[in-house]
């Protein structure tokens, strides 16, 4: 939901039914109506679906770097669900079955990962829980 009126800092936004949290943080949306939406310019209103599970990580300048670079699984709302899906991030590897897939779950700060697939050794060992504005570490283990 851009804002691209020069001089204008808000713009209406209709958001689906649910409840909606802003990425940026602040106060959820109830969805299902029209809301009022101010910005600064440098910034994109974006809107996050509560239930969900983001994987995150920090910006870098090539996919060379992904491998050791961390992940944070930002949660909005006290319960969600989603899905982390890794691969060597420079092949077609993955397509021969050489991925781990897992199915995330945070509830009420509790986090569990489980495998659904495991075709990828993965150099990653640094995983993180973004949870009500804290940040703990996490693992990612079939044990």
């Amino acid at each position: 939901a851009p804002i691209i009126e020069r001089g204008r800092t808000w713009r209406s936004v209709y958001l689906p039914d649910g409840l909606w949290h802003p990425f940026e943080g602040g106060e959820p949306l109830k969805g299902g109506q029209v809301h009022k939406v101010q910005w600064t310019l440098d910034a994109v209103p974006v809107f996050v679906k509560d239930g969900s599970v983001i994987p995150m990580c920090d910006v870098m300048q090539s996919t060379a770097e992904y491998a050791h670079s961390p992940i944070t699984f930002q949660c909005f709302g006290k319960s969600a669900k989603g899905i982390f899906i890794e691969d060597d991030g420079n092949t077609f590897d993955y397509e021969d079955g050489f991925y781990n897939e897992w199915r995330l779950k945070v509830d009420e700060g509790k986090f569990v990962a489980q495998p659904v697939e495991l075709g990828f050794d993965s150099p990653r060992k640094n995983f993180n829980l973004l949870y009500d504005g804290k940040t703990e570490a996490v693992s990612l283990s079939i044990s």
